[in-house]
């Protein structure tokens, strides 16, 4: 990248007279630096593929002119200690590998953990767990957010099944996706307008509607979640100043009213 590497070479111009230190350039200078990054990584965790050691070096380190520039503190960081003893392993290893390991989630404070339905999860330090089962696959929950919040005062994957996708940004907030063994599918909306986060039922009259006529674009973050009443239930959204109420019913099916 036309930038010199402080490293060690010797004095002498033309014969060796003396260790010392100076800048060049080149992968004869680049190797033993990246070289040592790995040791280092390796220390943290005697485990580790290569293509682990590949993907860290990458997600850590700076894009300069299509290269990476490895950056030596992050990608160790990046590594967590498994002198704890637990293992990262099989589908949730690859995902924490894969999106920002030790840097997002922190270190591996549990070994893997059998729960309902064919689940698995592991609990990491910086307050996320990862869960993974063979019909979502393995994403993340971020308990230190509105969404992880909901989903914990829900009663976990009790309530709302496993993680189908990772929490992503939308416009106005965010959004996650939860679905049971059982087919039922929850979306959880979280925006600072409201400061909480509400679910919606995308497998019942009101969510199907919602999310099939546009969602939050359309009309709004839920300000509430979905009531029930004898005649029915009802869902509120707001967008800006407007509020979207929608009333279902067996009789009359989904009404919308501004």
């Amino acid at each position: 990248v036309g930038s010199d590497v402080w490293s060690t070479v010797n004095t002498g111009r033309y014969t060796q007279v003396g260790p010392g230190y100076g800048p060049l350039n080149g992968t004869s200078m680049a190797a033993p630096h990246v070289t040592g990054i790995i040791a280092l990584m390796k220390e943290r965790n005697p485990s580790l593929t290569v293509e682990q050691i590949r993907s860290t070096l990458q997600t850590t380190g700076k894009n300069v002119n299509g290269y990476r520039f490895v950056n030596a503190s992050r990608a160790v960081q990046a590594v967590p200690d498994t002198r704890s003893n637990y293992g990262l392993v099989g589908a949730i290893g690859a995902y924490y590998w894969a999106n920002g390991a030790q840097g997002r989630f922190g270190g591996p404070t549990t070994h893997e953990l059998v729960l309902r339905d064919g689940g698995v999860a592991q609990i990491f330090s910086r307050n996320h767990v990862i869960y993974w089962t063979s019909r979502t696959g393995a994403h993340a929950v971020n308990f230190s957010g509105g969404i992880g919040g909901k989903y914990r005062a829900g009663g976990y994957e009790n309530k709302y099944g496993y993680p189908v996708g990772d929490e992503t940004a939308i416009a106005g907030g965010a959004v996650q996706k939860f679905a049971l063994a059982d087919g039922r599918k929850y979306a959880m909306y979280w925006t600072p307008a409201h400061h909480r986060t509400y679910v919606v039922w995308e497998g019942g009259a009101i969510g199907w509607r919602f999310t099939r006529e546009g969602g939050t674009a359309r009309y709004g973050f839920p300000s509430e979640d979905e009531v029930a009443y004898s005649y029915g239930a009802r869902q509120t959204f707001n967008l800006g100043s407007a509020d979207h109420r929608f009333y279902w019913s067996a009789s009359t099916g989904v009404a919308v009213m501004n």
